[in-house]
């Protein structure tokens, strides 16, 4: 019986014992913040444009769609390089297009580019001419 209640008496203070340590327990809280970097991306609806045939004195056009994503207000411009062409022209580059993010939403943006080419007579026929237009989107 004496060991009975030895027990029962030792049961009983190591419940009580780790009720009070279970209580003594602390917690602390971590707020974890991020900041957002500015991302883009653009893309066009083609690599290559074909003007067809172009006569001398004359110009071909054709359109391009510049695509992409922003979460921060951008600018697209475009710089043109004519190359073989006489004259080899962007509305882009004429005139830049901003883009508010708010105003986008998701984010997403698409615009159409007007590219217009001219020779001369200086081109003989049957020529592949070639120049470029180097698109740029920043915030």
């Amino acid at each position: 019986m004496k060991r009975t209640l030895v027990i029962a008496v030792a049961v009983v203070a190591l419940v009580f014992g780790l009720v009070a340590y279970a209580g003594a327990a602390k917690s602390a809280d971590l707020t974890v913040t991020a900041k957002v970097g500015p991302q883009m991306e653009i893309s066009l609806s083609s690599p290559t444009l074909d003007l067809g045939t172009i006569d001398p004195l004359s110009s071909g056009s054709g359109n391009v769609i510049i695509s992409g994503h922003t979460n921060k207000d951008a600018q697209l411009d475009a710089s043109v390089d004519a190359g073989d062409f006489t004259t080899l022209t962007s509305g882009v580059d004429t005139t830049p297009v901003s883009f508010t993010y708010v105003s986008l939403g998701s984010g997403a943006f698409s615009t159409s580019d007007t590219i217009t080419g001219s020779i001369d007579w200086s081109k003989p026929a049957d020529t592949t001419l070639t120049g470029t237009v180097t698109y740029t989107l920043s915030h």
